[in-house]
């Protein structure tokens, strides 16, 4: 699920993508963007750099009402008193998403089916009777990158 990109409404691409963080604040990973007119030039967006601090493996649509929907997860989420997971974010522009460190309530849509285990690479899609699919994957022990669940059962319905 890295990189992502989305056709905006004007016709341009926004590629999302996974970069170093910043070591000073901690942040080990974070999430950025670059945009395109034409689909093979890319800009980097600035302002900020870095979108979602602490979160990787982007997963974005735009729904029908023009807002966007991203699936991340969490790479360093108990500096943030968060639970491993996969999270659902949204944003009216595709850059301001929603922070899930920022909001106590925000939990993930996806957790840990068991400690060793951790929900990866998210994917999501829209449904034709209007609901959201999460297609994810697992890592886990004895082998870090091991594929432990490509099942049936390696997703979850969300309602938006």
């Amino acid at each position: 699920s890295v990189p992502e990109a989305v056709v905006l409404s004007d016709g341009r691409i926004r590629l999302y993508y996974v970069t170093g963080g910043d070591p000073s604040t901690g942040e080990l990973h974070g999430i950025a963007s670059a945009i395109s007119n034409d689909g093979v030039d890319f800009e980097l967006e600035r302002e900020p750099a870095i979108i979602l601090p602490d979160l990787v493996d982007p997963g974005v649509i735009t729904l029908p009402d023009g807002t966007f929907l991203m699936v991340a997860v969490f790479l360093n989420p108990r500096r943030a008193g968060k639970p491993d997971g996969v999270y659902a974010l949204h944003s009216s522009d595709g850059r301001s998403f929603n922070d899930p460190r920022l909001d106590p309530d925000h939990l993930p849509i996806v957790r840990d089916s068991v400690p060793e285990r951790k929900p990866v690479d998210p994917v999501i899609v829209r449904l034709s009777n209007g609901r959201h699919k999460v297609y994810y994957w697992e890592l886990g022990s004895p082998g870090f990158g091991e594929v432990l669940s490509l099942t049936s059962k390696a997703y979850v319905i969300i309602d938006i």
